[in-house]
């Protein structure tokens, strides 16, 4: 990895506060993919197809499938402050997306509940890593007028990516 010297910075394309508005929104990302992850949840257990596919789960396995995210991300975000402190936080962050999108590509692929629950499990030691990782990482990168403001861009888009994703999938609902 090449080092960034003091010449070099009147060429970068963003610097000061464009580059920290733009990493903050960026790293938010992590943050995005949980709202993001439980508005196609709740949208995709309802279909028809799905219950169909496997085999009209009740209630209670449907429940496990929603819930089983969360308790990943409890697990991950108990150890989440120990993994930040000896990878760094960038590289934390990178492995939580890493993680995130093994869970998603699981549950893509899945062709039976506890296949699907193994996947929103991993997804959820991602999402674990990313919500303890992200607000720390933003804090340490804002300057003290700005922490405030950066810190509630990440749970802003989380919340925003739940809304948007429900309202496209109940449009599409309407459409179909």
């Amino acid at each position: 990895m090449s080092e960034i010297t003091p010449a070099d910075i009147p060429n970068a394309p963003l610097v000061g506060k464009p580059l920290l508005y733009f990493t903050s929104v960026f790293v938010s990302l992590g943050v995005f993919l949980f709202g993001y992850d439980q508005g196609y949840c709740s949208g995709i257990i309802v279909q028809q197809s799905f219950k169909d596919y496997f085999g009209d789960p009740s209630s209670s396995t449907i429940g496990t499938i929603v819930a089983i995210l969360e308790i990943g991300a409890l697990i991950s975000s108990f150890n989440s402050g120990h993994i930040g402190d000896s990878l760094g936080r960038r590289r934390t962050i990178r492995w939580g997306a890493f993680i995130f999108c093994v869970g998603g590509f699981c549950q893509s692929i899945s062709t039976s509940v506890p296949h699907m629950i193994i996947g929103r499990f991993i997804s959820g030691l991602g999402v674990g890593l990313l919500s303890s990782i992200v607000p720390v990482y933003q804090a340490e990168i804002s300057p003290p007028d700005s922490r405030g403001k950066l810190g509630c861009v990440e749970f802003t888009e989380s919340h925003y990516m739940f809304k948007l994703y429900l309202v496209l999938y109940y449009g599409l609902v309407l459409l179909s």
